[in-house]
């Protein structure tokens, strides 16, 4: 019987992780598959909060409190489903995201630097600043999109490609750093902390 359930739990969880990434390569996989899929709510997600703590399936907490953290307060705020100490880690880790979003991840548009290959003269720096600080900062300090890559339509329609390349290359690299910390923000440690409590 132990058995049986323990294969259960197992198909179970490898339905969900065809649906919740685990991984940034994941991640860009999965979101890409079901980006047109509406049929993910905050309903959906915060029962998915509550059934990964009922039978200890750790790893698919990170990315989902992430989603929540992305929701409107109210819809966290008013929400019966989740635990009012899951409401609060979903809002703090929200603050979490925004200060790594403008000091990680987006960094490389904030600070916005002509790559070495630049061939414009002035070079694309001297064309951008104003643009980028109407079009995406006003994003970066108020919306969570931690873990998006994005920027590139602005950026191509005002600098080069090799600019665009060289922003795009470290935004994504600086994307992987805050994958690392997406535990952390959301109280559960680190990706290694996650594992060994699943497998306990």
């Amino acid at each position: 019987m132990k058995y049986c359930v323990q294969k259960l739990r197992q198909k179970c969880i490898d339905i969900l992780t065809q649906k919740i990434p685990t991984s940034l390569t994941d991640m860009d996989a999965i979101c890409g598959m079901h980006a047109k899929d509406t049929t993910s709510t905050a309903d959906i997600h915060f029962s998915i909060i509550n059934l990964a703590r009922e039978t200890n399936v750790p790893e698919l907490l990170p990315f989902v409190f992430y989603l929540c953290a992305c929701l409107p307060t109210n819809d966290i705020h008013d929400t019966a489903i989740l635990s009012w100490k899951d409401k609060a880690i979903c809002l703090a880790g929200r603050d979490e995201l925004l200060k790594a979003q403008r000091t990680i991840s987006f960094l490389p548009f904030i600070n916005f630097k002509s790559s070495p290959s630049c061939r414009n003269h002035p070079p694309c720096v001297s064309k951008i600043q104003d643009r980028l600080g109407v079009e995406l900062l006003s994003l970066v300090w108020v919306k969570v999109m931690t873990l998006e890559i994005c920027g590139t339509k602005i950026l191509a329609s005002h600098v080069c490609i090799y600019c665009v390349e060289n922003v795009v290359s470290q935004h994504q690299e600086r994307c992987k750093q805050v994958w690392d910390m997406l535990p952390g923000m959301f109280q559960l440690g680190s990706w290694e902390d996650i594992w060994k409590m699943q497998n306990n």
